[in-house]
């Protein structure tokens, strides 16, 4: 009798990293690669209709496919196809202007608070200092744009990392194109903390790829070894037949668009492998710490309990009077590390070719710990994303149907056709002298009216249609509703008799229906400036002097004390506004003519145009007041000194 096989079970994964690179072939991570393809095609129906949300924002509201006599062909090409002109009236770029606009007019900014009131000097300092690279970095522009695109996806990609551009090495924001970007599919999460897969797509120039991951020759040499067919359609199509190819004409996740470039794929993991949970009683630290580290744990815990036993200056224990050694403190009271096994969860990168070769790969470079990229989805209820222009769209579709069919009413009707009696055109005259008669300034008709005939009439449409009118407007006024930007928000004229006070009020009540929008964008901006707050603190590494374009204050960054501070973090409203500098310089001309002020202390403190030129010159001033008068006692001293010698 055959006795059955049974299969060997697999080893539990307590090192996740390790599982994948044994069963890793020819140095390629399949695995990764096909986990990063299933959670960049999950995101398929969000690119569709990201991209449709687009076409409508920008004018091309006729792209919908509709079937035609058994084909696919655009609505613009079936209204073409009937002998009418696709006309639309583009109102929902207005409305995200005007939530834009909104957005910009409020000037927030991140303020960072120390968590210890002590320290709060420094929060100030740091503020200035993240404001700084905030200007570097045009983080306004791009938080604005960010914005924008937030609007028609309903999804923010910022990513913070820290690199060299243009010869210099800094922290650095990017905004991602979300066609380009992957995450999970199974998350609920709003926070986004259950990801456990993101990344993005790069296109790169050979000489870019070179440049970021050749550290030899060799490594130049697989380079180019890999890109000789990752470029080629056939082979990767031969390679891996099971990925979505061609979703859309420009985004592929195989093969950039243009064959010159050569694609990467930038994959972060979240990845498991076991731990130990530390406290250190001596040091006061807890810590997570390798499980490969045990050993050195045990030990070091051994020597602390041999330190706690007395010797003698040669080395011997002492005793006490029962023959035990006698201890410094009783054992149970040594502070020990006290551990207890975990499973740890941390961020891994992989930078991998599309056939699934690793260029680059190692754990997050991060003090933070996790992946660079910020992301907020809205609202995200169920795993889903309603952006602000797909609620709109439908209304946009009734505005422009209804165009269409008041532009078709209008062109066949009558328009000034003139009606001629046959029986009353003279003989001498046909019917085209009457025509021209008839347009021509001061023209005469003779007619020869017979009984019953009709002197010629002209004939007018008022080409209206009972209600189509009407509801245009309807629809224009649901688009308001719905998106929640009409009124005074709009920035529409008041009626005659408002007062500028409840004009205001109107407006407030109005931005009431976007709060939820701008608020779910500023918890984004909150995220992204903590990672971005992080990158500071650890890679400033130097002592750094900064002074902010429009402050007079120079601020002096010391890594050394800002290094370990724990800060907190908020988006409030900046102080860089024009109401906040009129308001800030009229409060500081009032303590100057109060005299509690010197005009010094007012020039560093305000912003004025010429306050940085004044308070030069007033220091130049000083500084020379101050040689004569030092020259005035020196000339004094040495002429008194001069008679004693006499």
């Amino acid at each position: 009798m055959r006795r059955k096989l049974i299969p060997k079970q697999p080893l539990p994964q307590t090192d996740t990293v390790a599982y994948d690179k044994k069963q890793c072939r020819q140095g390629r991570e399949a695995d990764i690669l096909f986990r990063a393809a299933r959670a960049w095609d999950c995101m398929d129906d969000f690119r569709k209709e990201r991209e449709r949300n687009k076409r409508y924002m920008y004018g091309d509201q006729w792209g919908d496919p509709v079937e035609y006599c058994g084909r696919t062909i655009t609505e613009e090409e079936y209204i073409r196809m009937q002998g009418n002109i696709p006309l639309k009236n583009n109102l929902i770029r207005r409305l995200a202007r005007i939530v834009i606009g909104v957005y910009r007019n409020q000037s927030k900014s991140p303020v960072c608070i120390a968590r210890d009131r002590e320290e709060q000097k420094l929060g100030e300092t740091m503020s200035t200092i993240l404001e700084y690279n905030n200007k570097l970095n045009e983080k306004k522009e791009l938080d604005a744009r960010m914005f924008e695109e937030f609007l028609i996806s309903g999804l923010a990609v910022q990513k913070e990392v820290y690199s060299m551009r243009g010869g210099r090495q800094d922290c650095w924001t990017d905004n991602v194109n979300p066609n380009f970007f992957f995450m999970d599919g199974q998350m609920n999460d709003i926070r986004m903390d259950d990801v456990s897969i993101i990344g993005e797509l790069h296109d790169l120039t050979f000489g870019q790829l070179a440049s970021a991951f050749a550290k030899s020759d060799a490594d130049l040499q697989r380079l180019e070894d890999i890109y000789k067919k990752a470029r080629n359609r056939d082979v990767l199509a031969n390679y891996i037949d099971t990925f979505r190819r061609n979703t859309h004409d420009y985004v592929s996740f195989l093969q950039p668009y243009d064959l010159s470039l050569c694609r990467v794929v930038e994959v972060w993991t979240q990845e498991q492998r076991k731990a130990l949970w530390c406290h250190d009683w001596l040091e006061g630290d807890a810590y997570i710490d390798s499980y490969g580290n045990l050993k050195a744990i045990r030990q070091e815990n051994a020597t602390r309990m041999e330190e706690n036993r007395m010797k003698d200056a040669a080395g011997n224990y002492l005793l006490d009077e029962n023959g035990n050694i006698r201890l410094y403190m009783p054992e149970e009271q040594v502070p020990l590390i006290e551990y207890e096994y975990i499973i740890e969860n941390y961020w891994y990168y992989r930078f991998l070719s599309p056939f699934g070769d690793v260029l680059e790969e190692g754990e997050s470079p991060y003090a933070h710990g996790e992946h660079p990229y910020t992301v907020k989805a809205y609202p995200y209820i169920d795993g889903e994303i309603h952006p602000f222009v797909g609620d709109i769209i439908d209304q946009q579709r009734y505005i422009n149907h209804y165009i269409i069919l008041n532009d078709f009413i209008v062109k066949a009707s009558a328009k000034g056709v003139l009606v001629v009696d046959e029986s009353s055109i003279p003989e001498d005259m046909n019917i085209e002298d009457i025509a021209e008669e008839w347009t021509r300034f001061n023209g005469v008709i003779k007619l020869k009216l017979k009984e019953g005939a009709k002197p010629p009439q002209q004939l007018v449409n008022n080409s209206k249609v009972q209600g189509l009118q009407d509801m245009i407007t309807l629809q224009m006024q649901l688009m308001d509703d719905v998106s929640g930007v009409h009124g005074a928000l709009q920035g529409k004229q008041a009626s005659s008799g408002t007062s500028g006070v409840l004009y205001q009020q109107q407006a407030n009540n109005a931005s009431t229906s976007i709060i939820d929008l701008l608020e779910t964008y500023s918890s984004f901006l909150t995220a992204d400036a903590k990672k971005k707050l992080k990158n500071i603190q650890q890679f400033y590494d130097e002592p750094l002097t900064v002074k902010v374009a429009g402050r007079s204050a120079v601020v002096r960054y010391d890594p050394q004390t800002m290094g370990g501070i724990d800060f907190d973090l908020a988006i409030t409203e900046s102080y860089d506004t024009p109401v906040y500098r009129a308001l800030n310089n009229e409060l500081l001309l009032q303590l100057l003519n109060a005299k509690q002020i010197t005009i010094e202390q007012m020039l560093q403190v305000g912003a004025f145009p010429f306050g940085d030129q004044l308070l030069q010159l007033i220091q130049t001033q000083k500084q020379e007041l101050e040689r004569q008068q030092q020259q005035m006692v020196a000339a004094q001293q040495q002429g008194a000194a001069v008679p004693q010698q006499a």
